[in-house]
């Protein structure tokens, strides 16, 4: 990761990867360069699994691993879809009323 991964988790620090991608995306309404995704998506997991998200980074810096555990809970995506919809922070990708279980993977 380009910043502390202490620093990443509590939020507020962004350095994009791809600074042109963040561009277009901001320009869609669909982005902000507020630094606050990696934060979000372990404050709503530990929430709703009440696990903490594991973050990985490989020798080179080029590889994060970002591993999200059930805990033993059942995937509950009515849960977190009302705690994003309470924020207004849900991102649907794809079919919209459509699920994905954990064993499904895409290309």
């Amino acid at each position: 990761m380009r910043v502390a991964k202490e620093v990443a988790v509590e939020g507020g620090a962004s350095d994009p990867r791809n600074g042109i991608m963040l561009k277009i995306f901001s320009m869609v309404n669909f982005g902000e360069r507020a630094g606050s995704g990696l934060c979000s998506i372990c404050n709503v997991w530990e929430r709703v699994f009440h696990t903490a998200a594991v973050i990985e980074e490989t020798e080179d810096i080029d590889r994060v691993i970002l591993t999200l555990s059930y805990g033993g809970h059942e995937q509950d995506v009515d849960a977190m879809l009302r705690l994003y919809e309470a924020k207004g922070e849900l991102i649907v990708v794809g079919d919209p009323g459509r699920y994905v279980n954990e064993n499904e993977t895409f290309e």
